[in-house]
């Protein structure tokens, strides 16, 4: 679950009340639609041109029944968080 966020400075406390690790990243689209695929394009191909997806920081593995802190600036666009290891992906936009 992803609460509304706004564009700035923000203190984030990612929690896992689950049983497995979880490592997210947190990614904001610089193309409309962008995703992770297309990032790995990207770097496949040498990283030539604009990067689809940029990264404003992102979160280490977070233990089950534990939360991380985390300062972030955000701009306002679409971004997502992915969590590979467990296939799990949220969506969210900043106005």
């Amino acid at each position: 679950e992803v609460p509304e966020l706004s564009a700035g400075e923000q203190v984030i406390e990612s929690r896992n009340s689950g049983t497995k690790e979880h490592e997210f990243l947190l990614l904001r689209r610089a193309e409309a639609g962008a995703g992770t695929k297309d990032f790995e394009r990207w770097i496949g191909k040498g990283q030539k041109g604009d990067a689809p997806l940029f990264f404003p920081g992102g979160l280490q593995t977070i233990p089950p029944g534990t939360s991380m802190i985390q300062i972030l600036t955000l701009e306002k666009g679409d971004y997502l968080i992915e969590d590979f290891g467990n296939k799990l992906e949220a969506r969210f936009s900043i106005r």
